[in-house]
């Protein structure tokens, strides 16, 4: 939908603003359940369920107000596509771009499952600092999604945003490893700063992806296109949980090296994808 009703910058743009209010709903969501929480009673939870369930309901009723089709953008001969009828599968470039993405897209399962488990396993911090890198991730991603996406919608601006947001996942995996058998307020120290490197990376990658998967997709088959490419990113979050465990819970500081190396590796894959189209764009 956002690729046909949008075009150019807005489509990124439009992908920002539905991330950012997403992460403000899950903010807020996390607030109302800690009302729940702090109750602590199993008819508070019954409420809560409840609630949740009647806001899903309300909210899905909004998607009735949506057009019956919105029509693809013109077709910009500066930048050709592949031909209409072609399966996203058997265009090379994009399954490539989708396959690093969602290696990339790994690092969503790291802050879910595998910094947790570091912070209270491996580390002295206090456990409520989990919830403190969850806060640093929510006020970034509100805060500099939307800014930090603009001028996505350029490949070759798009690939250097995708490796800068590489380059910074892995020193945060190198501030996590070394938030590991510190003194208390270090290794605090090291985890925000990890966690502050982490999601300037998660925004910078996804904003570049956004416009990667846009600017290379073919317009007259857009539906195809996105579900592939998001396909690919659901694939990465299935394998974080099995990779995570394999590097960091199973061998701490090397793991960490070993997945800071995945990340720069694939970023480079997506911006070498990304000045090649450039140049062949030129060249046409």
């Amino acid at each position: 939908m956002i690729a046909r009703a949008f075009d150019g910058p807005n489509r990124v743009n439009a992908r920002a603003v539905l991330r950012t209010i997403t992460n403000l709903g899950i903010a807020t969501g996390g607030m109302i359940a800690g009302l729940a929480l702090l109750a602590g009673t199993a008819d508070a939870f019954r409420v809560m369920m409840i609630s949740a369930g009647v806001v899903y309901v309300l909210s899905a009723l909004h998607l009735r107000r949506l057009p019956s089709r919105v029509d693809a953008p013109r077709h910009d001969p500066a930048n050709p596509a592949p031909k209409r009828g072609i399966s996203p599968f058997k265009d090379r470039r994009y399954v490539l771009l989708t396959v690093l993405s969602g290696i990339f897209g790994m690092q969503f399962g790291l802050a879910e499952m595998g910094v947790p488990l570091w912070i209270s396993q491996d580390t002295s911090a206090p456990d409520v600092l989990i919830s403190v890198v969850l806060v640093i991730n929510t006020v970034c991603v509100v805060l500099l999604q939307v800014p930090l996406s603009r001028g996505t919608d350029h490949p070759a601006r798009a690939g250097k945003i995708v490796l800068t947001g590489g380059v910074l996942m892995a020193a945060a995996c190198a501030l996590y490893a070394l938030a590991g058998g510190v003194p208390v307020v270090a290794a605090i120290i090291l985890l925000c700063g990890a966690a502050l490197l982490h999601s300037l990376a998660e925004i910078l990658s996804q904003a570049g992806a956004w416009g990667l998967s846009f600017e290379l997709a073919n317009p007259l088959q857009a539906g195809a296109y996105q579900g592939m490419f998001g396909m690919g990113s659901a694939l990465g979050a299935m394998l974080a949980p099995l990779v995570v465990t394999a590097t960091v819970v199973e061998h701490g500081t090397l793991g960490w090296a070993i997945l800071g190396a995945v990340f720069v590796a694939s970023a480079a894959g997506v911006a070498l994808i990304a000045r090649k189209a450039t140049t062949t764009a030129v060249l046409a």
